[in-house]
C-alpha cells in the first residue's frame, strides 16, 4: 500500500516537472520567443502574480482617498467630525422641545387660555415661604420715602403704588398717559390713552420672548409677563434681553389707545396697582 502511493506521489512529481516548450511567432511563423517551462512554473507564476496584485491593491486602498468608501474605515480627523456632529444633533433636539414647550407657554399668554397650567406658570418645585416678592419688604425710611412726590421726566415717570405684600416690584410706567378703561376681569389689561409715536418702555428687566408689529410680549424673572398691545412699529426682536426703562416700540398714529397688561403666575393682574399712572 506504502509504494502503491509513493508511485502515485512520483509520478505526480513528474507530470508536474513535466517540460513543455511555448514558442510564440508571427504571421510569417517565424519564432519571435520561445519558453521552456512545466505545470509546476505555471503555478509558482501565478501564485505569485495573485499575492503582487493583492499588495499593490491593499497599498493603493490605504494610502489614496479610496479607503473613504470602504464602510467602517475612516481617518481620526472622520471621526471626531462626526461625533461632533452626533452632539449637535442631540443639542439641537432638545432646543426643538423647549422651544416646543415655549411656543405653547406663549401662546396660552397671547390667547388668555391657561387651564391647562402650562410649565411656564407651574408651581411645582418652587420653594415655599419667603421667595423675591414677599422678601421685598418696605421699612420705616422706605414708607418715608414713598411719601415724597417723585421728580421725573414726563416720558420716565417712575412711581411705586402699595399694593399687596406678596406683589410688590418696582416698575418703569410703559407709556406716558391717562387710563382711560381700567382693569377687570374681561380685557386682561388697562388702555392707556396716550398720542402717536409715543416711546413704549420695558416695565423691568426682562428676555423678548414675542414681537410683531402689533404686540410685545416680556419675560420677568418669578413668572412675571408684561404684555404691549396696539403698537406703531417694535424696535426690539424675540430672544433679545432689555433693561428695565428701554424704548421697545412707539405708540400708534391712528388709535391714540395702547393696551397694557401684567401677568403674574399665569394671571392677570391689575397693572394700576404696581404702577402709578398719571
Amino acid at each position: 500500500m506504502k509504494e502503491r502511493w509513493e508511485n502515485k506521489w512520483t509520478a505526480f512529481r513528474q507530470w508536474m516537472r513535466d517540460k513543455y516548450q511555448l514558442i510564440v511567432r508571427n504571421k510569417a511563423f517565424e519564432e519571435k520567443l520561445s519558453l521552456e517551462l512545466s505545470r509546476w512554473h505555471v503555478l509558482v507564476a501565478a501564485a505569485l502574480t495573485a499575492i503582487l496584485l493583492i499588495a499593490l491593491t491593499t497599498l493603493l486602498i490605504a494610502f489614496t482617498p479610496l479607503r473613504e468608501y470602504i464602510p467602517g474605515y475612516g481617518s481620526a480627523g472622520t471621526s471626531r467630525k462626526l461625533f461632533t456632529l452626533r452632539m449637535q444633533i442631540d443639542s439641537l433636539t432638545n432646543r426643538m422641545e423647549a422651544y416646543e414647550d415655549y411656543v405653547r407657554n406663549i401662546r396660552s399668554v397671547i390667547d388668555g387660555d391657561f387651564s391647562a397650567d402650562s410649565n411656564a406658570f407651574s408651581q411645582e418645585g418652587r420653594p415655599k415661604g419667603k421667595t423675591s416678592a414677599n422678601a421685598f419688604a418696605f421699612s420705616k425710611e422706605d414708607s418715608a420715602l414713598m411719601a415724597i412726590q417723585w421728580q421725573q421726566q414726563p416720558e420716565k415717570t417712575l412711581s411705586v403704588k402699595r399694593g399687596r405684600q406678596t406683589e410688590r416690584h418696582l416698575l418703569f410706567q410703559p407709556v406716558s398717559g391717562t387710563v382711560s378703561v381700567p382693569f377687570s376681569s374681561e380685557n386682561h389689561g388697562i388702555t392707556i390713552s396716550t398720542t402717536g409715536n409715543r416711546p413704549i418702555h420695558a416695565v423691568e428687566n426682562g428676555i423678548i420672548i414675542h414681537a410683531d408689529n402689533n404686540t410685545i410680549l416680556i419675560q420677568h424673572p418669578d413668572n412675571r409677563i408684561s404684555v404691549y398691545r396696539q403698537l406703531q412699529h417694535t424696535i426690539v426682536r424675540k430672544g433679545e434681553s432689555v433693561r428695565s426703562g428701554q424704548i421697545v416700540a412707539y405708540t400708534r398714529n391712528d388709535i391714540p389707545e395702547t393696551v397694557f397688561e401684567y401677568w403674574v403666575d399665569g394671571k392677570a393682574v391689575d397693572p394700576d396697582n404696581q404702577i402709578g399712572f398719571k
